[in-house]
């Protein structure tokens, strides 16, 4: 695996890289239960190998200097060969505290800074490292990192150790849930907060370019990593826990929709987002084209108040009346779709007027060729807004980093709010694309009137 050849390299200052942790957040089990991507073999190296060979690449930073950071469970003996083949240290430490974690193995290392890499992040780029670096070690801030929408694979962020103190002692204070949520995310929590730190976000500018080739060589080896996982191993029970990222955006939904809403989960995977929207509102149904996701939510996925169904569909070809929904909620879907404006047609045309859409995606500056091969394309904020424009009114979109909402558009996903246009939505009325398959109604819930 071959990457861009190192550009003139920057000026780092000795005594900061002496006392810089180049650290590996991992896991072997992901957020949801399932087998982590990092672990995954790529060309016959786990990927999160292939991640510390390229962090060592780093001008000053040798093994003795990094770690692999891991919660103190048996499962993550998973990373010792790794730790073996590379001679990188295998840290182990808090589990849910993860800014906890951080601090633990800067302060064994006898880190001021940690350079803050994810396992999975195999197409790593030193020399954007080590200009984190340069940048910080000018002016001292306590946080510089690439453009949240840039792709993640590439970078990594360079933090002070004491402004992660800092941080967690801020987050301890907040309600509890509010600090479960955060202490998984502290890096988050301090680019969110500029008041209190100072961060810098290197300009777009600045940022490497790949030709098209490149990135279609990055996504074919990232195929390997992200087929190779086994998704069928989520664990149910933990599809809500703080560092679910997917998962949160549906607990920002669920405080925008109200107790009479009939919803639409359009692309609904495992069911755990339906079946928390089901304790909020009157009705959901929740579709998918995965017949076996659908039987399976049929069977483990249920609501005391009988309000919830699944049904298989193609969220392109909707087996239900126009007008059919007061809200339509499909989150990480449109990344998917072959054709954009059909999927935003027909999610249009289900909506009652006056309806209120819920659309997120993952934020990318430079999308056309993304990492992830299960997605075909990821969209910047305008080119997000120019597509939901020509088919909704109204169209607001809030950035968020994490599964943290920010208080503007930029980010390294983005949720979308908006309403249905009403010519639209009376050209979609001359008639909806059926299958024969699903017949139309079968939920058995009356179109909103």
């Amino acid at each position: 695996m071959s990457l861009p050849s190192r550009p003139n390299p920057v000026e780092l200052r000795g005594d900061d890289m002496e006392k810089t942790l180049g650290l590996i957040q991992a896991h072997a089990r992901g957020w949801d239960g399932s087998l982590d991507h990092s672990l995954i073999e790529v060309d016959g190296k786990p990927a999160v190998q292939r991640t510390l060979e390229r962090l060592l690449e780093t001008r000053g930073l040798s093994a003795a200097q990094c770690c692999l950071a891991v919660p103190d469970e048996g499962i993550n003996d998973a990373f010792l060969p790794v730790s073996q083949a590379t001679g990188v240290p295998l840290f182990r430490g808090a589990t849910n505290d993860v800014a906890l974690r951080l601090l633990q193995a800067a302060d064994h290392f006898g880190a001021t800074r940690i350079l803050h890499v994810m396992g999975q992040h195999m197409f790593l780029l030193p020399e954007l490292l080590e200009r984190l670096m340069a940048i910080q070690d000018a002016d001292d801030f306590d946080l510089v990192q690439a453009p949240v929408n840039f792709e993640t694979h590439f970078t990594g962020i360079a933090v002070r150790v004491e402004a992660l103190r800092r941080a967690r002692e801020e987050i301890l204070d907040l309600p509890e849930e509010a600090r479960a949520r955060l202490l998984v995310r502290p890096l988050s929590y301090i680019f969110n907060a500029p008041d209190r730190f100072r961060s810098f976000v290197l300009s777009p500018e600045a940022l490497p370019r790949y030709a098209d080739d490149e990135l279609r060589r990055f996504r074919g080896l990232a195929e390997q990593m992200f087929v190779g996982t086994e998704r069928s191993q989520s664990d149910a029970a933990r599809a809500f826990q703080p560092g679910n990222f997917c998962a949160q955006r549906y607990v920002h939904v669920v405080r925008s929709l109200s107790a009479s809403d009939v919803v639409l989960d359009a692309a609904c995977g495992d069911g755990s987002g339906a079946e928390r929207l089901a304790k909020h509102v009157r009705r959901v149904v929740g579709v998918d084209m995965d017949a076996q996701v659908i039987e399976k939510n049929r069977r483990e996925r249920t609501s005391p108040r009988g309000n919830l169904a699944f049904e298989r569909a193609d969220v392109c070809r909707l087996p239900f009346p126009d007008g059919h929904f007061s809200a339509v909620v499909s989150l990480e879907t449109i990344e998917h779709v072959e054709d954009p404006e059909a999927y935003c047609r027909e999610l249009r045309r289900v909506l009652a007027p006056g309806g209120r859409l819920f659309c997120s995606t993952p934020q990318n500056l430079f999308g056309a060729i993304p990492i992830n091969p299960w997605h075909l394309r990821e969209y910047s904020v305008a080119e997000f807004r120019a597509i939901l424009e020509r088919h909704f009114d109204g169209v607001e979109i809030r950035g968020a980093v994490n599964g943290l909402l920010t208080d503007g558009e930029v980010g390294n996903n983005m949720i979308a709010t908006a309403t249905p246009r009403a010519k639209a939505r009376a050209e979609g009325a001359k008639g909806g694309v059926r299958d024969p398959e699903f017949a139309p109604g079968s939920t058995g819930f009356a179109p909103l009137r």
